[in-house]
């Protein structure tokens, strides 16, 4: 065998070992390692945000790409029933940048999985390269319980970021699903805020009411004039008007800004 040849195979054999190294849960996270965590726009651990996953030394790092099935076994792993990866990039997300800081650790790179793994140690991955240490491919997920995943209640009430998927910031486009559907609102007063914010789990919502739909993209409005005191247990029990009563353009879609703590989706909140 000639050297170069010789070599050739000496270099393979190595990045299957390296490979091997970082598939085997075995090596890289030890017994009882490999546990995992979602952090919203706060850094506080929620059902949708950036997902990271421990060393098993206590630091955690972010995951540079995986597939739907990964985000399914992740949220099984915290307690879910199954989960998603937002299309969006971290750094855009619900319009916050939601990428891991600059100089904090990543942990593995194309996390794979079946669907069928009890925890994400069980999982295939590589080791990140280094545009992966920059987290502008951090994978963000959304967690979800069977019971969020059946049909949306008449009445309930969303937040969206600009690109569509469930805004982590508390401030998005509100949504209302009235007949099958979800539409956008207008002309909303500052109760109407406050109960929306407050159906979805959050304290109250911010005293301004946020900017209008201007750069969201979104179809005209169904409902508008939507009036509330503020004390109402639901926006159905205010007033407002529908279909062709409504004259807002796209444009006009409300934007707005919850305080507290609470589910963009409204569907971890229970009555």
């Amino acid at each position: 065998m000639s050297t170069s040849r010789l070599m050739l195979v000496l270099a393979l054999m190595q990045e299957g070992a390296q490979m091997a190294a970082c598939t085997d849960p075995a090596v890289m996270w030890g017994d009882g390692h490999g546990e995992a965590r979602i952090l919203d726009a706060a850094g506080k651990v929620a059902h949708a945000g950036l997902l990271q996953v421990s060393f098993g030394n206590g630091t955690f790092g972010s995951v540079c790409g995986m597939n739907l099935e990964a985000a399914d076994v992740a949220c099984r792993q915290l307690g879910f029933d199954h989960g998603s990866v937002s299309p969006s990039p971290c750094a855009a997300y619900g319009a916050s940048n939601m990428c891991g800081p600059p100089g904090s650790a990543v942990a593995m790179q194309d996390l794979r999985c079946t669907g069928n793994e009890v925890a994400l140690a069980n999982c295939l991955w590589s080791a990140p390269s280094d545009d992966c240490r920059g987290h502008l491919g951090d994978a963000i997920i959304h967690c979800g319980t069977v019971s969020a995943a059946a049909p949306p209640a008449h009445g309930q009430t969303r937040l969206l970021d600009r690109d569509g998927a469930p805004s982590l910031s508390g401030e998005g486009l509100l949504q209302i699903f009235l007949d099958g559907a979800w539409v956008s609102v207008c002309g909303l007063t500052k109760g109407a805020s406050a109960v929306a914010c407050r159906a979805m789990g959050f304290a109250s919502a911010a005293k301004e009411i946020g900017e209008s739909g201007k750069n969201w993209s979104v179809l005209p409005p169904e409902v508008g004039e939507l009036s509330c005191n503020g004390k109402e247990a639901s926006l159905l029990d205010c007033s407002f008007q529908r279909g062709e009563a409504v004259f807002c353009a796209p444009t006009e879609a409300a934007v707005v800004k919850c305080l507290g703590d609470g589910d963009t989706m409204g569907q971890l909140v229970t009555a």
